[in-house]
């Protein structure tokens, strides 16, 4: 029956989340994007051995329910882990009355966080360099690029960031 597939999957799910909790808080200089991606796939390959080894294996029932919830979680994780909004409220909620001035909110998440700490990040990766009339693509900045481009066209992508 699927039932004996679809169970299992959600239980590797339920897995998954609380093997993720705890290597997030154990590989803190890691990247939480790497850990959450990392750990769905190591507990997919877990469940799916188990799987095999124990009586019937309905593959694919099996595999849509785990992916299923494991990307609702993902969703959730990642509208919380990146979501500006989210951060500005709480940073709201620590300042003195709950409250900042419009000029340091743009100041601090549009000025310094999205824009000075990524091309910092450009340039620490080799994708970009500092001259004189601004940042510069390098050549492995120019390839990626031009991949993603060739990507958005693809998928009709017309804005995006």
């Amino acid at each position: 029956m699927i039932l004996d597939s679809v169970i299992p999957g959600a239980c590797g799910a339920v897995v998954y989340v609380v093997a993720t909790m705890i290597a997030l808080r154990i590989f803190r200089r890691a990247a939480p994007a790497a850990i959450v991606t990392t750990a769905a796939i190591v507990v997919y390959v877990v469940v799916i051995t188990i799987a095999v080894v124990g009586s019937r294996l309905h593959f694919w029932a099996l595999s849509a329910a785990y992916w299923l919830f494991v990307l609702i979680f993902l969703m959730a994780f990642g509208a919380i882990h990146k979501s500006i909004s989210l951060r500005i409220i709480l940073d709201l909620l620590e300042r003195p009355q709950h409250r900042d001035s419009y000029q340091a909110i743009l100041d601090r998440y549009v000025v310094h966080e999205s824009y000075r700490d990524r091309t910092g990040i450009l340039i620490a990766h080799g994708l970009a360099t500092r001259g004189d009339s601004g940042l510069h693509l390098t050549r492995k900045g120019q390839r990626i690029a031009a991949g993603v481009s060739r990507l958005q066209r693809f998928f009709k992508i017309i804005e995006s960031g």
